[in-house]
C-alpha cells in the first residue's frame, strides 16, 4: 500500500500531471490521455515490480494505477484548457 502511494501517486502521479498539461498546450484532444497514460502504467508497474518486488502482470495493479494515473491527467488536462480558453478567449466574458 505504501508503494502505491510513493511510485503510483508520488512519481506516476507527477508524470501524469505533466502528460496532461503537455497535451492540453499542444491542443491535443481529450482522447490522447488514455493512450499516454497506458504507456505510463506500464512504466509505473515496471518501477512497482523493481523497487517493491511486486508482481508485474496483476490486472487489478494495473487498473488501479492505471484509473489514479488517467485521474490525475484527466484534471490536469482540464486545468490547463481552461486557463488556456480564459486567456485567449477573455473577450467572450463580456457577451
Amino acid at each position: 500500500m505504501l508503494s502505491f502511494f510513493i511510485i503510483t501517486s508520488g512519481f506516476g502521479g507527477l508524470a501524469a500531471v505533466t502528460a496532461g498539461r503537455a497535451l492540453a498546450l499542444t491542443w491535443r484532444s481529450r482522447w490522447q490521455i488514455a493512450p499516454a497514460m497506458f504507456l505510463l502504467t506500464v512504466a509505473v508497474r515496471f518501477l512497482h515490480y523493481v523497487m517493491a518486488q511486486e508482481e508485474l502482470l496483476s490486472a487489478f495493479a494495473f487498473a488501479a494505477d492505471f484509473a489514479a494515473l488517467f485521474g490525475i491527467a484527466w484534471l490536469s488536462f482540464v486545468w490547463t484548457r481552461r486557463r488556456q480558453m480564459q486567456r485567449q478567449y477573455g473577450w467572450l466574458k463580456s457577451l
